[in-house]
């Protein structure tokens, strides 16, 4: 504990140094464009041509050199570090490697093709704070080097450090190198920039000579004492089993057990794909796919649009009224604040004076939200229009819907702590150390551009200020969309290859009643269901909210946590889908509490929507179950039994049904007190019970 205060504290120190010196304005030592290598590069060279800065001990780089006015794409301290020299590469780059001597991290990899350039990278580190380690030979860096001498491999995928800005992992002892000559001219990487060269700045100071020695030397891969004696002790200390339970998961790596579940993953899937295809043959057809970008001819479905947006000018319009009421009431009670009265008795006649406005606002922006939320629900029901462009509707429907009433909720609020003369966090002038980049303050962001960037921002929460990112990736952009296409397609494919078929396979046991049948159905409709379903959340949440992200400059990007990793059900739903849970939290669960309900109760009451809501999004564009026309019009719906099937809404009960799994696994966890338990417990409820059963049951309702 008193160490981890010590680097804190000397990370604390450091970071203020290099706010002084950045305050100071001083000139960089040294700078100018080198190669820097980019070990997770997948659709680009993984060297790529970056502007550096070393001011004192703080190593910069920008993407080019017009970016220095804005933030860096990295920023490392090299204080302490070890610079090592690996000589010529290709015969015409010099390379030079930046690790961390504690850890033996990789923090950053250079390259330039000019040897004084070089050399004056290299002393203007050292006489910066780094100690230079000699790899390959310098002193004969004009010809190539021999291949007995090369010893060094390309970085790993591991993590680096918290405070490291580029973080790639770099043995740094011998014996974890390759020394053998046919390795390493087979091993060399592409050396080739974005540019395909590498410039320096003319502005280049010149410094002082190398003056390092070599590092001692280590014994390498095949230096050894020398053959084995027939007395030497081969048993010289206590060691576990590989595979006991002490050791199992604890010290050792165990990569080859996962290879070896991958490999039959791998086959137990392409199994299954030759068995699927030699018995119902290629049911995809991507001409199909285009019915759900097909716009429809129903003028009933596009005034939905036309609501919406008017919709959406009446809540703005609604709060520039109640922000000039109130800014008018402050003016005129503050005008009579000017005789002896008590700022107390000022407030409260504040308050007094904004009761009525206040109560026609809530009563006009209630009627506002019920129209959003029922024109388009009533013009789909009696719609027998595609259900693709339905479910579209639907779903910017909810989405709308969460978002007015949060933008009139915390605008509310906000009027009320005016009133009081408070500020609320992340207004300016709040002082909050974790929202202190807030330039806007009640009624100054009442505006169409904020209320623009709310409605197209992937949040459901408004706020007066988002954090914002600093810059903007077209490249990283364009990757993005390539593989929300790709994703969106594998779902339809498992969806019309595996998923259909099978549940059309289902219908005839679930209508008999056949449980021995109905069981394996759900066991083989698991898997693919599992995979649709991951397909789903990972272009939704992952690649989709991402992209919109990146195009409206929104830096907070915490879509999702770690929910693989959940030990109960009820940790899966906080986990899995941040903007509803923080939707949820904010506007129900914690008003709910404050108006003296319990936990259990608000609980209930945030699952209750979730349900509604899901509803709204499965079951009314299908017209499945409790939304089919024709048992209104026929009567049907007032019996509990319809023509031979459950009438119900499925995704509603589907959704409630969470809440006693929730309470099940909480149960289950708390028995056996193990979070590897806890979390396999998770994953069979959740692949088969979670997502097997409520699809199975919607599908074959839909299929009916």
């Amino acid at each position: 504990m008193e160490r981890q205060l010590s680097d804190l504290q000397e990370e604390n120190h450091r970071l203020r140094e290099l706010v002084q010196r950045k305050g100071q304005g001083a000139s960089p030592a040294v700078c100018g464009y080198l190669l820097k290598h980019r070990p997770y590069a997948t659709m680009s060279s993984h060297w790529s041509k970056r502007w550096f800065c070393l001011n004192g001990s703080s190593l910069t780089y920008y993407r080019k050199e017009q970016d220095t006015s804005q933030h860096p794409r990295g920023l490392i301290d090299i204080r302490g570090m070890i610079v090592e020299c690996e000589g010529l590469k290709q015969r015409k780059f010099h390379t030079f490697n930046i690790l961390d001597p504690r850890s033996g991290f990789s923090l950053i990899r250079g390259s330039c093709q000019e040897e004084d350039t070089f050399k004056r990278w290299i002393q203007a580190l050292e006489l910066n704070g780094c100690s230079v380690r000699q790899g390959a030979s310098m002193d004969n860096t004009r010809d190539p080097p021999a291949a007995s001498d090369v010893r060094w491999r390309e970085q790993g995928p591991e993590q680096a450090p918290e405070h490291v800005a580029a973080a790639a992992f770099q043995p740094t002892s011998a014996h974890e190198r390759s020394s053998a000559g046919d390795t390493a001219a087979s091993s060399e990487p592409d050396y080739t920039s974005e540019s395909g060269t590498s410039d320096t700045s003319s502005s280049m100071h010149a410094t002082r000579g190398l003056g390092s020695s070599p590092a001692p030397h280590k014994p390498g891969k095949h230096s050894h004492p020398g053959p084995m004696l027939p007395s030497a002790p081969v048993h010289t200390e206590c060691r576990s089993s590989p595979l006991s339970g002490d050791r199992f998961m604890h010290d050792a790596k165990h990569s080859g057990i996962l290879t070896l579940m991958v490999v039959v993953l791998v086959c137990t899937n392409l199994r299954l794909i030759l068995e699927n295809f030699m018995k119902y043959g290629w049911l995809v057809n991507p001409a199909q796919w285009m019915a759900i970008i097909t716009i429809s001819g129903n003028w009933h479905l596009h005034s939905c649009w036309a609501v919406l947006g008017l919709c959406t000018l009446m809540a703005y319009w609604l709060e520039v009224l109640s922000a000039k009421v109130v800014m008018t009431q402050q003016t005129a009670i503050m005008a009579a604040g000017k005789k002896d009265l008590s700022p107390a008795l000022l407030r409260k006649r504040v308050q007094q004076h904004g009761l009525w406005p206040e109560r026609f606002t809530n009563l006009m922006v209630r009627l506002n939200l019920a129209v959003v939320f029922l024109w388009p629900s009533y013009t789909v029901f009696h719609t027998n229009e595609e259900a693709a462009y339905c479910g579209i509707i639907m779903m910017i429907t909810v989405v709308h819907f969460m978002k007015l009433v949060s933008y009139s909720h915390a605008n509310q609020d906000y009027r009320l702590a005016r009133r009081q003369g408070k500020v609320r966090p992340g207004e300016r002038g709040s002082h909050d150390p974790y929202l202190g980049f807030s330039n806007v303050r009640y009624p100054e962001n009442i505006t169409l551009q904020n209320l623009g960037h709310f409605l197209l921002a992937p949040t459901l929460c408004y706020q007066a200020h988002y954090p914002k990112s600093s810059r903007f990736r077209v490249r990283w952009l364009f990757r993005r969309m390539l593989q929300l296409l790709v994703t969106i397609g594998a779902m339809l494919f498992i969806v019309e290859q595996y998923i259909t078929p099978t549940v059309k396979n289902s219908i005839a046991p679930i209508s008999e009643s056949d449980w021995p049948r109905i069981i394996e159905r759900v066991l083989k409709l698991a898997l693919p269901c599992l995979y649709g379903w991951l397909c789903m959340f990972a272009a939704l949440f992952h690649l989709w909210l991402n992209v919109v992200a990146e195009l409206t400059h929104f830096g907070d990007r915490e879509f999702y946590k770690a929910w693989w990793d959940s030990k109960t059900v009820g940790e899966y739903w906080r986990l899995w889908n941040m903007p509803v849970h923080k939707w949820m939290l904010r506007h129900v669960y914690y008003p709910t509490i404050r108006v003296g309900a319990n936990k259990l109760m608000a609980g209930l009451l945030v699952f209750f929507l979730s349900a509604v809501g899901h509803e709204l999004l499965v079951g009314l564009p299908l017209h499945v179950g409790l939304w089919n026309p024709e048992l209104w019009s026929t009567g049907d719906i007032l019996r509990f039994w319809g023509r031979g099937s459950v009438q119900w809404p499925y995704a509603f009960f589907g959704l409630m049904s969470q809440v006693p799994m929730m309470w099940c696994t909480e149960w289950l966890y708390q028995k056996v007190q193990s979070k590897i338990a806890g979390n396999v417990i998770f994953w069979v409820s959740f692949c088969i019970i979670g997502t097997t059963v409520p699809r199975q049951v919607e599908m074959a309702a839909l299929l009916n």
